[in-house]
């Protein structure tokens, strides 16, 4: 109990220092920041897996030790690859820690042996099944077990065929996990494990065990009676370490049922080490805030047009986002030479990465270009519509959308994106209101369901703000999906010629649309199998591969009724003039020429090497040439004030005109004349419903009063 007293003060004192340094309340830290190193520990390569959980184990328990005492040594796992390069210089950069290589991972365990940090070992029978990367099957989990044990008694993991090499190291037995199960585990240690997060973990890996142990988390690694048991001790919103074994959707049901969420850290490697910063203190808040946000004063009112937005999957994945995303070899996402070339979104895991490698987010806002457009995706992976169901005692969403609203402050994110069960149940729609009320910033969200993502077909639900104006959840219309089985997800020309077949916005949209209106209403799994991790690996999806039908819950929205977060009344509704389009960034295409059959595109994915296919952003090229110049393609939060201003202008106006209103009180009084001038007309056209010229009118106030920068948050 005294590291679970120690892991809580290192947290508190870290969010009031922060606190201090400013007028907001620091964000709530899901993961801890570890104290700076002045010395990390490091080997030139990583010989063999025993080696691996050798070394994992022990930077684990290097990094339990500055949590819990003076220790200021940690352990740098080698990985080669170019993003991890990176992001190792500028943690050296930060910290001014000296990076001292030892010959080897023994080396390592002697030092820390000889400072008392390594007491020994914990030994385990490696888990040598037939079961692919993360596949639910047969499994030993002696590993997890001892990954458990091992932090409790100071031990690092050693296998059977280590063993020999543990004793010459001068290493005592601690424990012999062979044999130990999972349940064996949790009955005599798991009360003595942290309640704030839990590590789901594949036995055939080493990965995510430096951070277990670390964090002092149980380790389980598949859905069941025992993860149901696991989630059930955890916090009210707490993160998942990991990812473990078995279908995606069967993984994340049960921790979305206990309000928990996914953070796909399965392939991250080095965590504790770049976990060492507080952002707002040691760390600018300006360096996570996002560039090139749109202004609503810079949307044109455009007739005869329809609004196509374009956002790639998956950016709830911290170790993608954090490795092949950014600096992959494919150049298939970030880095891919398509980008900038038009509006694109990006969903993101801005949370995670502030905390967990706030270099890695730093880089996401420093290298974006006009045309890109970073939201948040969710805020971890789980299903809005079942979380925290099994908490009856705490409002579980409206705690983590409270927590929320402090990250999208710190990167001036105002997107929600989010993947529900059911995007239009009764359930969903009290989701959607609990975000509305609590993130007022919020221009909307956008939604896809878990089978198909496209189940919506860009209908949309309008719920309540606080302040009684309604806002958007909009549903994608397509999705570029290889070898979809569902009707409007397909390869990047059919998108397109989909696209162009739809009807423009109407010169008097909201006329047409209920007052209470709403859009109709999905992931299917698997995202992209596990894959072998090696030293270091994507996870694409880490769920399982299997059928793509409808996993439970899944299924079409229909033009489903419901009600919202006030008990009224909502129905899905179309939104004539807009639609967004899903990117399943796993999937691979090979451009096709003009006047190709659609489903040239459509590859093997197996072949995809051979066939020089592409996957990522590429794809989405193609499809936007082939848009009709009345497709104007546009950034998801641009798409979504357009929907606000087109479809509730009279709300949008007016709120607009109360922003034009406070920054009159602060303008000189030349350039206040003018405004209030351009402000009045305003006002009369409003009172008279005529949008169009109300917004010009506007326009000309803002101009009046623009000085070269605008306020933060604008609506």
């Amino acid at each position: 109990m005294h590291y679970e007293r120690a892991l809580r003060a290192a947290t508190a004192v870290a969010l009031l220092a922060a606190a201090a340094h400013g007028s907001e309340p620091a964000p709530h830290r899901y993961w801890p920041r570890f104290p700076r190193p002045t010395t990390v520990l490091t080997v030139p390569a990583v010989v063999s897996t025993d080696d691996a959980f050798v070394l994992l184990s022990a930077a684990g328990l290097a990094a339990r030790a500055a949590l819990a005492g003076s220790n200021r040594e940690m352990v740098w796992y080698p990985v080669d690859h170019p993003a991890y390069v990176q992001w190792r210089k500028e943690m050296l950069s930060q910290t001014r820690a000296k990076l001292v290589e030892l010959p080897d991972t023994w080396s390592v365990v002697e030092r820390l042996r000889k400072r008392g940090i390594v007491k020994g070992y914990v030994l385990f029978h490696q888990d040598a099944t037939a079961r692919q990367a993360h596949a639910r099957g047969d499994y030993d989990p002696s590993v997890n077990a001892a990954t458990v044990v091992a932090g409790h008694l100071g031990g690092v993991l050693v296998s059977e065929a280590a063993e020999r090499r543990a004793k010459e190291a001068g290493l005592g037995l601690l424990a012999d996990a062979r044999g130990m199960t999972e349940e064996a585990c949790f009955e005599r240690w798991a009360s003595r494990c942290s309640r704030d997060v839990l590590a789901m973990i594949d036995p055939k890996f080493p990965h995510s065990r430096a951070e277990a142990i670390a964090l002092n988390a149980f380790v389980v690694g598949t859905h069941g009676p025992l993860l149901e048991k696991a989630l059930a001790r955890l916090k009210p919103d707490s993160p998942i370490l990991g990812w473990g074994m078995g279908d995606e959707f069967q993984l994340t049901e049960p921790v979305s049922r206990w309000g928990s969420w996914q953070s796909a850290t399965n392939w991250c490697l080095n965590l504790p080490a770049l976990s060492t910063e507080q952002v707002g203190r040691t760390v600018p808040d300006g360096d996570m805030r996002v560039r090139h946000s749109p202004d609503f004063w810079d949307l044109r009112w455009e007739d005869g047009v329809h609004y196509a937005s374009f956002l790639m999957t998956d950016g709830d994945n911290v170790q993608w986002l954090m490795g092949d995303f950014q600096f992959g070899a494919e150049k298939a996402w970030w880095n891919s030479p398509a980008r900038g070339k038009f509006p694109m979104g990006w969903g993101t895991c801005a949370p995670d990465l502030v905390q967990l490698c706030p270099y890695a987010l730093r880089s996401l806002t420093r290298t974006a270009k006009p045309t890109d457009d970073l939201v948040l995706l969710g805020g971890g992976y789980y299903y809005p519509d079942l979380f925290g169901i099994e908490r009856k005692d705490v409002d579980t969403l409206r705690l983590h959308a409270r927590r929320m609203r402090a990250y999208m402050r710190m990167t001036g994110m105002r997107v929600l994106h989010m993947n529900a069960q059911k995007w239009d149940s009764a359930a969903a729609v009290r989701a959607y209101a609990t975000f509305a009320e609590e993130i007022p910033e919020l221009e909307g969200i956008m939604m896809i369901q878990y089978a198909p993502y496209s189940g919506g077909q860009g209908r949309v639900i309008w719920v309540k703000r606080k302040d009684g104006t309604d806002m958007p959840v909009v549903s994608a219309r397509f999705a570029i999906w290889g070898h979809s089985p569902f009707p409007d997800d397909g390869p990047p020309a059919e998108i397109a010629r989909r696209l162009n077949a739809l009807p423009p916005i109407s010169a008097t949209p909201s006329l047409a649309l209920p007052r209470e209106g709403g859009g109709e209403g999905g992931s299917f799994g698997p995202r992209e199998g596990g894959g072998e991790g090696g030293s270091f690996a994507p996870r694409e999806g880490g769920g399982e591969g299997g059928s793509f039908g409808p996993r439970e819950g899944g299924g079409e929205g229909g033009a489903f009724a419901s009600v919202d977060g006030q008990g009224r009344h909502v129905s899905p509704a179309d939104a004539p003039g807009f639609s967004w389009v899903s990117v399943h960034c796993w999937s691979w295409f090979r451009e096709a020429p003009a006047g190709a059959p659609e489903d040239a595109e459509e590859v093997d994915q197996a072949r995809w090497r051979e066939l020089g296919a592409r996957r990522g952003l590429e794809p989405v090229e193609w499809c936007v040439r082939r848009l009709n110049a009345t497709v104007r393609v546009v950034k998801p939060t641009e798409m979504l004030m357009l929907m606000n201003l087109r479809l509730r202008p009279a709300q949008a106006l007016t709120r607009a005109l109360a922003d034009l209103d406070a920054r009159m009180k602060g303008a000189t009084p030349a350039r206040r004349r003018v405004a209030e001038r351009a402000a009045t007309e305003m006002r009369r056209l409003l009172a008279r419903g005529e949008w169009s010229a109300a917004f010009a009118a506007g326009k000309r106030a803002d101009a009046a009063l623009a000085d070269g920068i605008r306020p933060e948050g604008r609506p």
